[in-house]
Formats: C-alpha cells, sequence, structure tokens
C-alpha cells in the first residue's frame, strides 16, 4: 500500500511542529523492580562510581534499549518525574552503542525517592529538541552498603497495560486505498499511441 502525498506531507507537517515546539521525540515510561540477583549487581567495595546523596531512596539503573531509541549524544536524554520536574542521570559512557553515528542504546542511573511514585511514574524522553547535562562515568558501580537500595528499570512500550495511553503521543499517517490503481492512469497514453500505430498500418496496408 503506498502512502498518500497527502498523508506523508501531514506526517512531514507533524513532526517539523514538534521539533519547533520544542518537543521530545519520544516519551515513555519506566517500570521499577527488585533486582533478581545481587551476584548480577555492578558493586565496588570502594570507589563506587555512585553514592548515594539520601538515605531512604532508591538507587536505578538500567539500559536505554529500544526500536524508536536513537540519540546523537547522551544530551539528548532526559528523566522527568509526573510533575514535569527534570530528575539528574547518571550516564555509563563506557555502556553506549553507537551505529552510524547515533547511539541507540545506553545504560543509566539515578536517584530516586520511591514515596514519590504514588503521584506517577518516571518518564524518559528523548530527540533532538532536548538538551540536558548528566554526569558521566565510564562504568556504573554502586556501593556494596547500599545493595538493598538498588532498583532495576525497564521501559514500558506503549501499547502496554500498564502504560498510561496519555503519556504516548502518535503520529496516524493517512494512507490511500486506491494509490495501487494509480499506475493505471500512466498505461493510457501507452495504450492509445499503440492504438493509433495499428490504425495506422493498416490504413496504410
Amino acid at each position: 500500500m503506498r502512502l498518500s502525498r497527502h498523508g506523508c506531507r501531514i506526517a512531514a507537517a507533524t513532526l517539523l511542529i514538534a521539533s519547533a515546539a520544542g518537543l521530545p521525540a519520544a516519551v515513555v515510561e519506566l517500570r521499577i523492580e527488585d533486582t533478581d540477583s545481587q551476584a548480577e549487581l555492578p558493586l565496588s567495595a570502594a570507589d563506587a562510581s555512585f553514592t548515594p546523596a539520601g538515605e531512604q531512596t532508591w538507587l536505578v539503573y538500567g539500559r536505554i534499549t529500544s526500536p524508536s531509541f536513537s540519540v546523537t549524544d547522551a544530551a539528548r536524554i532526559r528523566l522527568v518525574n509526573s510533575s514535569g520536574e527534570v530528575l539528574p542521570l547518571t550516564v555509563e559512557t563506557g555502556s553506549a552503542f553507537s551505529e552510524f553515528g547515533d547511539i541507540i542504546a545506553l545504560t543509566v542511573a539515578f536517584e530516586f525517592d520511591p514515596l514519590e511514585l504514588a503521584a506517577g511514574p518516571l518518564r524518559l524522553e528523548w530527540g533532538a529538541a532536548v538538551t540536558e547535562s548528566h554526569r558521566a562515568v565510564p562504568s556504573l558501580t554502586f556501593p556494596a552498603t547500599a545493595v538493598g537500595r538498588i532498583r532495576k528499570f525497564s521501559l514500558l512500550s506503549p501499547g502496554s497495560d500498564e502504560a498510561d495511553p496519555a503519556q504516548f503521543a502518535t503520529i496516524e499517517i493517512i494512507a490511500d486505498s486506491h494509490a495501487d490503481q494509480y499506475y493505471l492512469w500512466y498505461l493510457l497514453p501507452m495504450v492509445v499511441i499503440f492504438v493509433l500505430l495499428v490504425v495506422r498500418k493498416q490504413w496504410n496496408s
């Protein structure tokens, strides 16, 4: 099925409006869960690269990987709470995976008060309109004494039951159901020319 020119123009105009308005290209909610095994945690007995600032907070980490995730650099992502407040992120630079010059997978961590979850989920946003400054570390490690406070996050897909549909913006592309028939109009001049040639040949003979 081919997309009509009208539908493509609507999609392009929507993207341009979103970019001009400073809107992120993607908004994804986070699911925060307990860690499966302490053996898999990036712990350090000394000189941990990520240390907690509070006493009752969670140390949350996870890998951003999604078919729609692609940024030119880590500054193009941000973490916001339900009130729209931007939260500090720590980026593990050594975990960045790039393809064709863009980062398509990255591990990040943040400190978070679990009581704030009652107000709503956290959201990751990314896109060309996003510009944030993050703390960067080559390798992400947590202090062994904070093992009970470490959590992992994962990205909720827009179609999951836990995701709020109001948090996601979709672009509807209008498709023309008759597009496959338009090529017949290009055949019409050829048919006319062929008929004229046949008539001319018969007339001359």
